[in-house]
């Protein structure tokens, strides 16, 4: 999806370094409680993933 300049461009930092992952949780919408179980539940599955390469 293109932006305008308006708009900005969606470089958030992640042209700084190779292989870098942005992760957003939550949002305006949300709960602090909706935000901290989702990062949670994130928090898991990076865990296992992790665990997993051992």
């Amino acid at each position: 999806m293109l932006k305008s300049a308006k708009q900005g461009n969606g470089e958030y930092n992640q042209s700084i370094s190779p292989g870098s992952l942005l992760i957003e949780i939550g949002g305006t919408n949300n709960t602090p409680q909706e935000s901290q179980r989702a990062a949670e539940a994130l928090a898991d599955v990076l865990a296992k993933y992790y665990h997993s390469k051992e």
